[in-house]
């Protein structure tokens, strides 16, 4: 945890991860319904709505105007909350807010530096749990496989279909092709029977 002199821009670089060992991937947040909250103390939550998300990263600034309370803070991230698929992680204790800088241990008060940028760079990892089973938990693939039995990201369904519809529109075309030339047959072999002649498949 580090300690920073409060009244100083603190940048949050958090990567969220599920799974473990060969298994571990980046989760990816893209067009996923999440909340991020802020907590310090036992009742003092606040919402964060000026982060961005890219992929499996989420960036935030806890600007130095905004900080008013010394202590240590939390980060929660939940996703779709309040409803079903809903999940809760939290980096506890990442940051402790200090009144002066000789009790920082950022690099702050280094005697080196006139002006130090603080950057928080944090590692999460999710467990996402089957319904009934917290113990249980989907590894999420990140690219299709005939074998195995894992959930897929759905950016990676979507680019599937998108590399593939060209193909389907090519076999409807020809499927419209085969429809008119059956239809065309149709009709000359009407007009031959009308005509007092007989169609005769000449083998």
């Amino acid at each position: 945890m580090e300690s920073i002199r409060i009244g100083n821009d603190v940048e949050v670089l958090w990567a969220i991860y599920v799974g473990d060992g060969l298994n571990e991937s980046p989760y990816n947040l893209s067009g996923k319904d999440i909340t991020l909250y802020l907590r310090t103390g036992v009742n003092s939550k606040i919402v964060i709505d000026d982060y961005t998300v890219n992929d499996h990263i989420i960036s935030w600034i806890f600007k130095g105007k905004k900080q008013t309370k010394l202590g240590t803070y939390t980060l929660t991230l939940v996703e779709n909350e309040g409803r079903d698929g809903m999940h809760t992680i939290d980096e506890c204790k990442f940051l402790k807010l200090v009144p002066e800088s000789c009790m920082a241990t950022c690099g702050c008060n280094d005697d080196n530096d006139n002006v130090r940028i603080t950057t928080l760079k944090l590692r999460t990892k999710m467990s996402v749990a089957y319904p009934g089973n917290a113990e249980t938990s989907i590894t999420v693939d990140d690219r299709l496989s005939l074998t195995s039995t894992n959930p897929v990201q759905n950016r990676v369904v979507t680019e599937a279909i998108n590399a593939n519809a060209s193909d389907i529109d090519a076999i409807e075309k020809t499927i419209g092709s085969i429809t008119s030339d059956f239809e065309e047959l149709t009709q000359k072999v009407d007009s031959i029977e009308k005509g007092g002649f007989t169609w005769t498949d000449v083998s």
